[in-house]
């Protein structure tokens, strides 16, 4: 865990102090351990921090106003949260239909060059109806039957590829994903 902010300190709130006093806190705490710490900072320094990260995989950089206190909820522009974000091109192996306004939910699976899948996680936004409609139809004619089936993960045959842009570690598992487009492969019913 990347500890980079204070907001109550010996049993005060301590919001309405600008995020330089609020670091310097933080700071004095020296919190460091086997699963947390507290990032360094770069004043100044946001696209030469911004090529590091990203070469490097990580998810991106926060940048922070250094007079603005802690408001709850707003984006009001004092912080900004920047992700990488790549192209990646995945397939369905496996959908959970939708009910409700609960929309389909998709497994994702990356291919390597024997034909094996290894798990990339799943999705449900970025479709459009249409897109989501034609998704849908190709997917009933792959399903893979095993057993009864009520609202539970139905495998398919992978006859559909998606894009995506996402962040996360690029052989890992995919996250905050938005589904850009779904590709039938030619052999879809």
């Amino acid at each position: 865990m990347m500890v980079f902010d204070v907001l109550h300190l010996d049993g005060r709130s301590v919001r309405d102090l600008p995020y330089w006093q609020r670091r310097e806190m933080l700071e004095a705490m020296a919190l460091a351990g086997r699963s947390w710490q507290t990032p360094r900072t770069f004043p100044g320094q946001v696209a030469a921090l911004a090529q590091a990260t990203a070469r490097q995989g990580l998810e991106g950089i926060v940048v922070k106003r250094r007079d603005a206190p802690y408001r709850a909820g707003k984006r009001d522009g004092a912080w900004i949260k920047h992700k990488h974000r790549r192209r990646e091109e995945l397939v369905i192996t496996a959908w959970l239909p939708g009910r409700g306004r609960r929309q389909e939910a998709f497994a994702l699976a990356r291919s390597n060059t024997e034909g094996r899948h290894s798990c990339a996680g799943t999705v449900s936004l970025g479709l459009d109806r249409e897109q989501r409609q034609r998704l849908r139809a190709a997917l009933i004619g792959a399903e893979i039957r095993v057993g009864r089936r009520r609202r539970t993960w139905r495998s398919v045959a992978p006859v559909a590829r998606v894009v995506f842009d996402s962040h996360g570690v690029p052989d890992g598992t995919v996250r905050d994903l938005v589904m850009l487009d779904a590709i039938l492969d030619a052999e879809t019913p």
